[in-house]
This record gives structure tokens, C-alpha cells and sequence, in this order.
């Protein structure tokens, strides 16, 4: 038997209407050459070194494009001349075209926008690959974290024995990363994380003749940072200054690394003073994730029976958020980038609204539950869950949702050959404006 996992990358293009951007902001930028890939909905990119540029549009008040009947229509000059067109609504592609020598296209389309919903034309000098996920190759087996590095790799890691981290060397190609004596003898690199501020890349160890522990790679290999409870860190993250959080099992304690020694910040077998944490009456009571809010506020989702439920702290300061439906095993936590907090679960995905968790259903019957969220910088929310909008999918297969602040949005499937593709341990980061995404899969 031996395990690996599908790196999916977005070639996606989304709409994101943010403001003083303009109708004309730059929205992708593709070529399966791109080394960070196509999806670039934030900056401006290129395609054989032309901008790729939009033109918005609205079923009532059009600006730049109409419809007519199944077509939609722009207008001479709309486009430069010969641009190679596209048009995109509610996260498919509705059709394509080529524009005409007086800057011109009618582009057939498979259905009209739904009405109020945003759309628009996308156009390039090149050619534009299609709309949807592409696949990236084969990485670590059990893939746990995904990242990309400061200066512009993709690192993925797992919890394969020997656990490894690998980076992303183009055309679908991944490459194992150097281990010291060290990691190796402790089991390998089973973690990443990176620092917004410093750009510090930090790991998690596996179990092995040594136990697990933290370390940072110093540009060749990996420097020991020698946790300093006798229990070894279980998830770790990063916060915008720079700190490096850690929390273990038992005494299910966190600690913070502020570039030079460890400090201890809270526990739940202590809780702070008028926290409102209830105490654990075992040890069942594992942390899924943890978190740091723009403000530095430290969020941990922990799992299982007792004392089950997400912990806030701040400077010493701690706040119970409560359990919310359908909580589970797994990292189904993000905090967007002005202190949004957003949980899932078997029950599906809800948001903290300061007092209370409050549901975002997604459409569909999602009842196995998020696998994976992510808060993107352009301040939308993506969902990774099982698809049960097709009848006749595999009850095992994946859909990606996004979820603007008002509604949801489903993205296209994934190119998944079956269900052994896609169970198991799932891992999703952004990579400059790209979305990537990871499933481990079991194959013998």
C-alpha cells in the first residue's frame, strides 16, 4: 500500500467587486507555465506579457457588454482587436469568443446570468485556459499543511512515516526538501507554517525516536526551537506580528515563540480568570486548530467530548465562544482579515457574530461536513465539502464553495478520476491570488 495526494490548483476566475478597483481591474493572469499559477484576482498579471483586463457587466444596467437573447454582445471598441474573449457569472463559465478587427464579440452562451448576479468578459491577447481546477501533481503522502514561502515556493508536508515536506518545482513536479539528522530522527517534517511578518518558515515534526517538535528553516535545513512543555506541540500558526503559536494535548497548553526563547500563554486545564472555559474532565478534549486574529487575538477550536468548543485570549484576557452544531475533528476554523471568525463541522459552516454561532448553509446537502475553510485576503470565505449537488456524484467527492459575505457561490468540480482521489486529510492555502488546494488519498 502506499498513500499520495492530488495538489489542485484554481484556474478559476472570480469576480470580486472591491471597491475603487475599477471595472477594468485586472482579474487573471493564466499559463500552465506560471510557476504560482493562473488564478490572479488582486494584482495585475500578464499572458505572454499583455494584461488580461475585464469588462463588468449586469443583467440591469449593463456596462460595456448587453445580452442578447442566449448572446452576450459588446460593442465595436468594447475589446482591443482579435482579444480572445470570455464571459464568466456565479462562478462558471458561461461562454467564449474572439473578438472582431473593429474590437467586437458576440459570444454564444450556455445560459444568461441569473438576474442581479455579477458578471463579466474577461479578454486577452492569448488565448485564455479554461475555466475551472487544474491538477498539480503528486506530493507528500498524507498531506497536512500547504504554504507558500517568501520567496515564492509552494511547500506541502504529510503525515506519511517518514513524515516530509516537499516544494513545487513546476510542470506538476514536486521535490523533497532536505532533512537534517534531526528532523529525520524525530520522523520528519509533518507541519508548515510561515510568518506574514518575517517570513519564517516553522514545522512540526512526527513522533519517531524523538518526539515531536518545533523547527525553522534557516535556508538548508532545520534549526531545533526545543518546545518546552514535556508534552510536544499538536497545531501551530503564525499571527500578523510575526509570533509563532503552539498548543499541545496534555496540558493542552499554548506557548508563543517570539523569535528567541518560548512563553507561555494559557491552558484549559487553568483557565483565565472569568474566561468562562469549562474545565476538561479528561483528555479527550484535543485542539483542532488555532488561529490569530489581525488584532492578535488567539483562537483554538477544540474537539471531541469534553470541553469541546472554540477558546478566545488576548493578553491575558480569555472569552468562551461555545460549541457550535455539528463540531468535529479536523482544522475547519479561519479568521478573515478584519476578526471574522468562521468554524465548520458535520453541521456545516457558521460564522461568530459576537455573541452567538450563526449557520451559512451552503446549497446542497453537505451532511459529511466541512473538510476545510479558508479566509482569503480579498475577504471572502471558501468552503471545501463533500458534493451532494449532483445526484449521481460520488458521495465521496469534493466541491469548493465561496462565500462573498452576502450568498454562496458553487465552484466547478474538481478534475477528480474516483473517490480513492479525494478522502482523507485535506489542506488549502492562498498562494498571492491563487487558491490551492490538497486531498490524501489511500491507493494500493
Amino acid at each position: 500500500m502506499f498513500r499520495r495526494f492530488v495538489v489542485l490548483m484554481t484556474v478559476l476566475t472570480l469576480a470580486l467587486w472591491a471597491s475603487g478597483l475599477g471595472t477594468e481591474r485586472v482579474c487573471l493572469a493564466v499559463g500552465p507555465s506560471t510557476q504560482l499559477g493562473p488564478l490572479r484576482f488582486a494584482a495585475p498579471d500578464s499572458v505572454g506579457g499583455q494584461q488580461v483586463r475585464k469588462l463588468a457587466a449586469r443583467r440591469e444596467s449593463q456596462a460595456g457588454v448587453v445580452f442578447s437573447g442566449s448572446e452576450a454582445v459588446g460593442a465595436p471598441g468594447a475589446v482591443p482587436p482579435g482579444s480572445y474573449v470570455l464571459m464568466v457569472s456565479g462562478g462558471e463559465e458561461l461562454g467564449r469568443g474572439v473578438a472582431g478587427e473593429d474590437g467586437s464579440f458576440r459570444i454564444s452562451l450556455s445560459r444568461l446570468p441569473a438576474a442581479g448576479k455579477s458578471a463579466f468578459v474577461a479578454y486577452a491577447p492569448t488565448p485564455i485556459p479554461a475555466y475551472g481546477w487544474e491538477r498539480m501533481g503528486y506530493g507528500p503522502p498524507q498531506v497536512w499543511s500547504l504554504i507558500q514561502t517568501p520567496w515564492g515556493e509552494v511547500w506541502a508536508s504529510g503525515y506519511g512515516y517518514p513524515a516530509r515536506a516537499m516544494r513545487y518545482v513546476g510542470n506538476g513536479q514536486w521535490e523533497q526538501l532536505p532533512q537534517n539528522d534531526d528532523t529525520a530522527y524525530a520522523g520528519g517534517i509533518w507541519q508548515l507554517t510561515v510568518s506574514p511578518k518575517d517570513g519564517n518558515v516553522y514545522a512540526i515534526s512526527r513522533d519517531g525516536a524523538r518526539p515531536r517538535d518545533v523547527y525553522r528553516w534557516t535556508g538548508s535545513g532545520w534549526q531545533h526551537l526545543n518546545f518546552p512543555a514535556s508534552s510536544k506541540p499538536y497545531v501551530f500558526t503564525c499571527g500578523p506580528d510575526g509570533r509563532l503559536w503552539a498548543i499541545n494535548v496534555d496540558p493542552m497548553a499554548c506557548y508563543f515563540w517570539d523569535g528567541s526563547s518560548w512563553h507561555y500563554a494559557f491552558d484549559r486545564w487553568n483557565p483565565p480568570a472569568g474566561s468562562g472555559w469549562p474545565v476538561p474532565t479528561d483528555y479527550s478534549s484535543l485542539v483542532g486548530a488555532v488561529q490569530v486574529a489581525p488584532d492578535g487575538t488567539v483562537y483554538a477550536k477544540w474537539d471531541s467530548w469534553s470541553g469541546k468548543g472554540v477558546t478566545a485570549w488576548k493578553d491575558g484576557t480569555g472569552w468562551w465562544l461555545g460549541p457550535y452544531p455539528g463540531l468535529g475533528y479536523g482544522p475547519q476554523l479561519a479568521v478573515d482579515a478584519v476578526g471574522g471568525v468562521y468554524a465548520g463541522g458535520s453541521a456545516g459552516v457558521y460564522h461568530w457574530t459576537g455573541s452567538s454561532w450563526v449557520p451559512l448553509p451552503v446549497p446542497g446537502a453537505y451532511s459529511q461536513g466541512v473538510l476545510a475553510l479558508l479566509a482569503a485576503s480579498d475577504g471572502s470565505l471558501f468552503a471545501f465539502l463533500p458534493d451532494y449537488l449532483n445526484p449521481s456524484s460520488d458521495p465521496l467527492s469534493l466541491r469548493a464553495a465561496r462565500y462573498d459575505g452576502t450568498a454562496w457561490t458553487i465552484l466547478p468540480p474538481f478534475p477528480l478520476a474516483s473517490r480513492s482521489d479525494n478522502t482523507g486529510y485535506s489542506a488549502v492555502c492562498q498562494v498571492g491570488d491563487a487558491i490551492w488546494f490538497a486531498s490524501s488519498s489511500e491507493q494500493g
